[in-house]
């Protein structure tokens, strides 16, 4: 079990890491996606 324990904060850091990956590029499809409905309007 002792073996387990250091692996343990790892994985969690690396989760949120995805996690937070993920969020970010959602969240910069949307601007880009936003951007570009924005232009088109303006044309």
């Amino acid at each position: 079990m002792s073996g387990m324990i250091p692996t343990n904060p790892g994985l969690d850091l690396l989760g949120h890491g995805l996690g937070f990956g993920v969020a970010a590029l959602r969240g910069l499809g949307i601007v880009l996606q936003d951007n570009q409905a924005n232009r088109k309007m303006e044309k």
